[in-house]
């Protein structure tokens, strides 16, 4: 019996048995087409870029891997976990707002998305090739959004001015590209000395940007941690729609309590909620680790 005459369920079962063998997994992709499109099924299930700072590079890496993506229909159609990481690496490479909502669009079954240690730029500084290309419309619907430590989503319009802002913030920037995440994890566990936390800022509660179409955020469970976990749930409060949420879990520093109590009395169906009282949160100096 040749490669081609088996059923395609079965080739699918005989690929899931190399899950974790990414090399015989590319050498089953080079035997016939039927083979190739169920090995891709999981080659490319989940993709992890680590980009680098590059200074004189014509395209930044977020512009290189939208204009390859572009040209590669197999692995978009595959991808279902897409992680952005500089975590090790000298630097934060920026992401841009713009492009990434090209690359969440290149990417139809996409389910998970991940950032961490990356500067997320929003809008407010745009390359030629994100000026050139049309606004995305449609909002996304994922299973899960990760971001931690990622610079921009605690200050004004994703750069060096400071939040407290009556009309911007770099968290809602980011959140306006979605229609619904049902789990919501933002992690800031250690803020550079170039953002400082003051006390002032921890109480401030900023007007984020309105919602697109006046849809609210959906989302079943949020999990924040971290030194701005208080500033993320006064934004949360303004976009997500607070009737479907589920679950919450947060670390918060006593002194802001009040923002959890009014924040869950707006939550109706609120099923679980996990409170972690952090004392180092408090505090009146320049960033430190938690």
């Amino acid at each position: 019996m040749t490669a081609i005459a088996l059923p395609l369920e079965l080739v699918g079962l005989l690929m899931e048995e190399l899950f974790d063998d990414k090399r015989s997994l590319a050498q089953c992709s080079l035997v016939c087409w039927q083979w190739t499109i169920a090995s891709s099924r999981i080659l490319f299930r989940k993709l992890r870029l680590k980009p680098q700072v590059e200074e004189h590079a014509s395209y930044d890496w977020y512009e290189m891997f939208l204009l390859q993506i572009w040209t590669l229909s197999r692995l978009c159609a595959n991808v279902q976990q897409l992680t952005f990481t500089s975590e090790g690496s000298d630097g934060q490479p920026v992401c841009s707002g713009p492009v990434l909502q090209h690359i969440l669009a290149a990417l139809p079954n996409l389910r998970i998305f991940e950032m961490s240690y990356l500067d997320f730029n929003g809008s407010h500084k745009s390359s030629e090739l994100a000026l050139s290309l049309p606004p995305v419309t449609s909002l996304f619907k994922l299973e899960r959004v990760a971001l931690r430590n990622v610079l921009g989503l605690s200050t004004y319009r994703g750069r060096v001015v400071e939040s407290g802002s009556s009309d911007s913030f770099g968290l809602a920037e980011f959140l306006n590209i979605f229609d619904e995440i049902r789990d919501l994890q933002l992690d800031n566990g250690a803020l550079p000395f170039m953002y400082p936390v003051t006390w002032h800022l921890l109480e401030a509660s900023p007007t984020p940007l309105g919602r697109p179409q006046g849809r609210l955020l959906r989302a079943e469970r949020v999990h924040l941690t971290g030194q701005q976990s208080a500033r993320s749930l006064a934004v949360l409060q303004h976009m997500v729609d607070l009737n479907g949420l589920k679950r919450l879990r947060i670390q918060l520093s006593p002194a802001v309590l009040s923002l959890v109590d009014d924040f869950i009395s707006r939550s109706i169906n609120i099923e679980h909620i996990h409170l972690n009282l952090r004392l180092d949160l408090t505090f009146s100096r320049g960033a430190s680790r938690v």
